[in-house]
């Protein structure tokens, strides 16, 4: 049983069992603890619990992935020349303020297959992956090949693709297992920072989040298609990710092998229907009761605006919306 659920009363203290299995009180939101103390009592409360709201920063490790295909080369290649020049109004980073903070960020490109790495290699040329591997921002950089089908990306339908969530599944392991990171940030080919210092928002919501203030699964933006009143809510793909934590994850691969659905909208879902949650033998009713609980671990954000393919767009005019906007993703980059 998934360890943020405890189990149903036993014995003389079943009652009539109708009894909801609690979840565990470090998967509650903290304005929902002091409203349910009769099933959230401080007794619950580990010690390994307690230790969870005393991290420091330093524990952050955070990798931005940037996942594409070869005929995302081209743009992929443009956007991150603009990385490396530290007066360009899109440098990742102030590196004496990441230092600051104890964080490490690292960078990983995660290609369909190893002819898309090729490709990517030569558009950079052998002068700018230099520069790359030595940015001063990224403690880490790296390439390494999902082995998916290029042919099944198909234009304009690209996320509806088994093998875009087998990519997606195959970089979240790679971040957590072997670039040992606390936190991911998916960074598709037409997401587009609008302004410089993009890490710094990055770092302080992964911050925050070992901090457990608040604690989440995932951070992102809602989508601002006006067409898409349906899933008005749910949190495009390109987002943080919580991927230090071992439930998170099992969820994800439960929720998302498999399916040939945008893995983004896939993820809302299931978490909406209670799908995956759970032990084996939990009602419906209870699987309802547990994902919309949880949907306070999915965090709705500004830090990237998701236009989708409604409109076209500048990365300055959407900077100018909010200073707390670094990110535009949009299928038609004009800059």
């Amino acid at each position: 049983m998934p360890s943020f659920f405890l189990p149903r009363k036993q014995g003389n203290e079943a009652g009539t069992g109708s009894e909801l299995p609690r979840l565990a009180s470090e998967y509650w939101p903290n304005e929902l603890i002091s409203s349910t103390s009769e099933s959230l009592t401080k007794s619950t409360e580990t010690s390994s619990q307690k230790k969870l709201t005393e991290p420091s920063a330093s524990k952050v490790v955070l990798t931005v992935e940037r996942p594409f295909v070869t005929k995302h080369v081209p743009l992929l290649a443009i956007n991150m020349r603009s990385w490396l020049d530290p007066s360009s109004g899109f440098f990742p980073c102030n590196a004496e303020w990441v230092q600051s903070m104890g964080a490490q960020v690292n960078l990983v490109m995660v290609s369909s297959t190893s002819d898309a790495i090729d490709a990517l290699k030569a558009e950079l040329g052998e002068n700018m992956l230099a520069k790359l591997r030595q940015h001063p921002c990224f403690t880490k950089v790296d390439m390494i090949s999902a082995g998916v089908n290029d042919a099944d990306y198909k234009d304009g339908d690209s996320s509806s693709s088994s093998s875009v969530v087998k990519q997606f599944l195959f970089a979240m392991d790679y971040v957590h297992s072997k670039m040992h990171s606390t936190h991911m940030f998916q960074m598709e080919p037409d997401v587009l920072p609008c302004r410089k210092n993009w890490l710094h928002p990055l770092v302080n919501l992964c911050t925050a989040c070992l901090h457990r203030a608040p604690f989440w699964w995932m951070a992102g933006s809602i989508t601002l298609k006006q067409e898409a009143v349906d899933n008005a809510d749910f949190i495009n793909g390109n987002a943080l990710y919580n991927v230090g934590d071992e439930e998170f994850r099992k969820w994800l691969h439960d929720s998302l092998e498999g399916t040939s659905r945008p893995f983004d909208e896939t993820l809302h879902w299931s978490l909406l229907s209670g799908r995956h949650l759970g032990p084996n033998d939990a009602t419906q009713e209870d699987r309802w009761l547990w994902g919309r609980l949880l949907q306070a671990r999915m965090l709705r954000s500004s830090f990237v605006v998701n236009y989708g393919s409604f409109r076209r767009y500048t990365q300055t005019a959407t900077a100018r919306l909010s200073p707390d906007i670094y990110f535009v993703h949009s299928k038609w980059p004009m800059d």
